[in-house]
């Protein structure tokens, strides 16, 4: 895969979600950190694709924790992840972004 990051966690395939960290476009300010959701894709690689919310923001992440960006739209700029931590609470996260999958269209896991 092509953005090698050690996620925070030993391999575990039933992660249900990961906070990608990206390096901030401006020097000093803190880093954008987004939650993304497992989907029922798979990518490129045979790995699950995890979605934000908005299903904006796509990656395929392996069970190493290595991340590979999915472009989602036309023109769309990808930067590969300074860090991706497990998401210390899918739960919070789960509902609103399972909801906002649903409306979109976007499967979900079963």
């Amino acid at each position: 895969m092509s953005n090698s990051v050690q996620h925070d966690r030993d391999t575990d395939s039933d992660i249900e979600g990961y906070e990608l960290a990206f390096a901030p476009a401006i020097h000093g300010l803190p880093r954008d950190v987004v939650v993304v959701l497992r989907s029922d894709r798979t990518g490129p690689g045979g790995h699950p694709v995890y979605l934000d919310a908005t299903g904006i923001v796509s990656a395929e992440i392996s069970d190493r924790g290595e991340a590979r960006m999915i472009a989602t739209g036309i023109g769309q700029r990808l930067s590969p992840p300074v860090e991706i931590r497990t998401a210390g609470r899918v739960a919070d996260h789960a509902a609103p972004a399972a909801e906002k999958h649903r409306m979109m269209g976007v499967p979900g896991p079963e």
